[in-house]
């Protein structure tokens, strides 16, 4: 009775051993790998859980292999720069630059906006000026409208040692601004950011905005206009 019970319970563990160690195929009848896909395999309603903490991706080349996802993590979603075209601007006014970064927010995200432009100013002289300018750029957005903390502005002297009509006194106007946006909805949401260019002159002056074309205005340089956007799942 014994002999028989010992037979029965190496028989039992050697079938579960053959079973773990079963090779499964999918599309095929006689898999060669412990597990074997021929042609391809669609996973249908899988449950969209976020509290996993690993997410499973594939190469080209169809390996797969998981990384860890953190919920509070943002994630690099795209960068986005436009050139600002040649703009004058007349004494106390503000002018729109031709310059717009349009960025999506997803349904239940947020996003974290890394804006920056880099824009060359110029002052027509005055040769009678007797008080300084201000010149500047103003960061408008279409959500919140115009945003104090990302506008710049800078002085320009009252006159020039040797002011003639082709002489330009200038620099380059550098700003920096993060904004975080937040879409608590289902749809999608976006926000576009453009500059305005602004002088303040008791003197009538005039200030380009620049970048133009010609021979003799190349080198004033070319103002750019970009947005670094990351991405985090609410």
């Amino acid at each position: 009775m014994s002999k028989k019970l010992n037979t029965t319970i190496f028989f039992f563990f050697l079938l579960i051993g053959m079973c773990s160690h079963a090779q499964v195929g999918i599309g095929i009848s006689k898999p060669t790998q412990e597990f074997e896909v021929k042609g391809t395999v669609r996973f249908q309603n899988l449950d969209n859980n976020r509290a996993l903490s690993r997410q499973l991706t594939s190469d080209d080349a169809g390996n797969l292999t998981a990384s860890e996802v953190v919920k509070e993590r943002f994630y690099y979603d795209g960068l986005k720069k436009q050139f600002v075209p040649p703009v004058l601007v007349e004494p106390n006014q503000s002018v729109d630059l031709g310059v717009g970064l349009t960025v999506d927010v997803p349904p239940f995200s947020e996003i974290i906006v890394v804006l920056t432009y880099n824009i060359p100013v110029y002052k027509l002289p005055n040769t009678i000026a007797t008080l300084p300018d201000y010149a500047g750029i103003k960061l408008i957005s279409s959500k919140a409208g115009h945003l104090p903390l990302g506008a710049r502005k800078f002085t320009f002297p009252s006159t020039y040692s040797v002011p003639n009509a082709t002489s330009h006194g200038g620099s380059y106007i550098d700003g920096k601004y993060v904004d975080v946006v937040k879409n608590t909805t289902s749809a999608t949401e976006s926000v576009t950011y453009s500059l305005q260019g602004f002088i303040e002159s008791k003197n009538a002056n005039v200030a380009s905005f620049y970048f133009s074309d010609t021979a003799t205005a190349q080198n004033f340089g070319v103002g750019v206009f970009s947005s670094m956007v990351f991405f985090k799942a609410l």
